[in-house]
């Protein structure tokens, strides 16, 4: 979680130097909102904790069994449901 934290701090202080895009500051100031307010949401709660735990360990073991299972779910995850989403939206 730390990480990903950091990487989105990064992130934001390349966009910030960067300066020519208004966007790029904002797309990277809610990447980095979006990551720490789900850290502040699972971190401190021990149920969340290790439940995201769990999905993570069974979504491994299940990408070890079967290679398409990972392959499905970044098509699933990063494909499919932003596009139905963004499709329902207009």
């Amino acid at each position: 979680m730390g990480a990903n934290v950091g990487t989105t701090i990064t992130a934001f202080i390349a966009a910030a130097m960067h300066g020519h895009t208004l966007g790029a500051v904002s797309i990277a100031l809610s990447h980095f909102l979006f990551n720490f307010i789900g850290v502040l949401l699972f971190m401190p709660v021990p149920a969340l904790r290790s439940f995201l735990l769990n999905v993570s360990m069974w979504l491994g073991q299940l990408t070890i069994r079967y290679r398409f299972a990972g392959f499905a779910f970044l098509l699933v995850v990063f494909f499919l449901i932003p596009f139905v989403l963004i499709y329902l939206n207009r």
